[in-house]
């Protein structure tokens, strides 16, 4: 069962979530713009919808 408290980014609620931790905000946007993820970009909008979001 999944509670959501909060929506506050108007998204439907998570089937599942992946938590990616970076030592530094500037090297999680620097992996966000990298050329290997942009490869991926395609692949991973035909399998998902996703929410990308950062916490510092």
């Amino acid at each position: 069962m999944v509670q959501c408290y909060w929506n506050e980014l108007a998204c439907k609620a998570f089937d599942s979530f992946v938590e990616l931790e970076f030592p530094t905000l500037e090297d999680s946007a620097r992996w966000a713009g990298s050329e290997d993820y942009g490869r991926l970009l395609d692949v991973r909008s035909r399998a998902m919808r996703l929410t990308l979001f950062a916490i510092e």
